[in-house]
């Protein structure tokens, strides 16, 4: 039967011709294949083998592995034969491994077979068991760092979350609880611990330390004395000569305003409420743990089961948010960081100053809700391709 011929009698013509709308899908399955296979795979190489202690004694010091390449074979049956068979299209998937002896440095490398690895075909789709199936790209969470609040109980108080969402790791959460007054740290959605025993872990071990994280300055007015009461001071203050009038670390009383006026200081730095208030909250005993203290606190109340020690504890700790074979927050994350918090770090894994700037960044929301993210905005979420779920695959192989 001949085809129909079509007229159109519209006197408007098309402004550009109908892109190939399936090209999104067709270019990332060939990126994947062509370098997201060995990107996934360098993530893993080299292996390293650890020799028993019988080995050692024999001079062995165990093996390295590595993935240098990687290659696709042809289809055993073509599209139309894998739907009458009812098989899967797919190709087979070499990789060139290579091996070395560490004692002796011997080196061999051979391609091994790695798997099997669906096909794409010409229309963007896969024949899975004779079935042609599509493939449609997920939008989700992207990793970064997010600032929201929650609500909580009837009376509505907010709680103010900074979420940390890797790619792949641990989430850590700092939140600012309104109510009570204090800042905490949620461990990976699961124990929330106080904050002081995190940032005595990155040194910052003494009150004052903690409390100049996010000094607050303020005009010496009489007023604002009044208001500041109670208030612990971050600087002296001094008069004209020189003399310190009242010492860092002292609290504003009431007798101390009219000297302060007297002195005619302009201004003075004081601790943020909730900061000052988060470390009030501490007893005697966390107020005068040390850093290696704070390791064994922090794993402690982690792993409630297994003896504490000092060196697994920096060990279990590091490997949360510090180790990249544990945690990975990717090229957006850490431009979603670095463009959030005003930072200039390459690294893929959580830093120091992500952590404190977060908290200084946290301590500033409350009078700026603007500044507040959307959790299902479209600007906190990416498209998900195939080559996320093949690295999600190889961690749980792992």
């Amino acid at each position: 039967m001949e085809k129909r011929e079509r007229y159109s009698y519209g006197k408007m013509k098309d402004a550009i011709d109908v892109p190939n709308l399936i090209s999104v899908q067709i270019d990332s399955y060939k990126e994947f294949v062509e370098k997201g296979i060995m990107e996934v795979l360098k993530k893993f190489s080299p292996i390293e083998s650890k020799p028993h202690k019988a080995d050692v004694k024999k001079g062995e010091k165990g093996f390295k592995l590595e993935f240098v390449s990687s290659r696709i074979g042809q289809s055993k049956y073509t599209e139309e034969e894998c739907k009458l068979k009812d098989t899967t299209y797919s190709v087979p998937l070499h990789i060139t491994i290579r091996i070395k002896d560490i004692h002796s440095n011997e080196i061999k490398e051979d391609e091994a077979l790695f798997g099997y690895l669906p096909i794409m075909t010409e229309r963007g789709t896969f024949i899975i068991n004779g079935a042609e199936r599509v493939v449609v790209h997920q939008l989700v969470r992207s990793p970064g760092v997010y600032f929201v609040q929650e609500f909580e109980g009837s009376e509505r108080i907010p709680t103010f979350f900074a979420h940390f969402l890797p790619e792949k790791g641990a989430w850590l959460e700092i939140l600012l609880n309104v109510k009570k007054g204090i800042l905490q740290a949620r461990i990976d959605r699961k124990k929330k611990i106080k904050l002081p025993l995190l940032l005595k872990i990155f040194d910052y071990v003494t009150p004052m330390d903690m409390m100049k994280i996010y000094p607050v300055t303020v005009v010496a007015d009489e007023d604002e004395l009044v208001f500041r009461r109670g208030s612990i001071l971050l600087e002296d203050i001094k008069d004209k000569s020189g003399n310190v009038l009242i010492a860092a670390g002292e609290k504003i009383e009431e007798e101390m305003i009219h000297s302060i006026l007297e002195a005619k200081v302009q201004e003075i730095t004081v601790a943020h409420p909730y900061m000052q208030k988060t470390i009030e909250n501490l007893d005697d005993v966390e107020k005068n743990m040390t850093s290696d203290d704070a390791y064994i606190e922090f794993f402690r109340k982690l792993r409630p089961g297994e003896i504490p020690r000092i060196n697994v504890a920096k060990s279990y700790f590091n490997s949360l948010y510090f180790d990249p074979e544990h945690y990975d927050l990717t090229k957006i994350g850490r431009a979603k960081i670095n463009a959030k918090l005003s930072l200039k770090s390459d690294s893929m894994v959580l830093t120091k100053e992500d952590i404190i700037s977060s908290i200084q960044y946290l301590l500033d929301i409350e009078n700026h809700d603007e500044r507040l993210d959307t959790k299902d905005h479209l600007n906190s979420r990416r498209s998900e391709y195939r080559s996320y779920n093949f690295d999600g695959r190889l961690c749980r192989d792992r």
